[in-house]
């Protein structure tokens, strides 16, 4: 996770601490290699969650409901995931290319 956000892994493990202390996120160690941990949303966020994602959730239900189902939608389907792809992989150059920062403060420029 700390290569894809821009901390360093020690301000990276302080600030799932802190997530973590304040119920908004869980760990748990689903994998046989005990360094990978999966992250959660814990039960403080999820009202939050669905005060934000609700609203959200029915607009988005009433502007798909005027586009015919099943082949547009697997249609654009493909596109997000090649969109998302695109993404993945220039993030991924970006993080090869740019040296990390051994700054921790939250005044780091993007």
């Amino acid at each position: 996770m700390s290569e894809r956000i821009p901390l360093s892994t020690p301000a990276t493990t302080a600030l799932l601490n802190r997530l973590e202390s304040e119920g908004h996120i869980i760990r748990a160690r689903e994998h046989s290699d005990r360094r990978n941990i999966t992250l959660r949303s814990g039960g403080r966020i999820q009202g939050r969650a669905d005060e934000f994602f609700g609203p959200l959730a029915y607009r988005l239900d009433t502007a798909m409901a005027h586009y015919p189902p099943p082949q547009l939608l697997e249609q654009f389907q493909v596109f997000m995931a090649d969109l998302n792809s695109a993404v993945d992989t220039h993030l991924t150059e970006q993080g090869a290319a740019a040296p990390r920062s051994s700054h921790t403060s939250g005044s780091q420029s993007p």
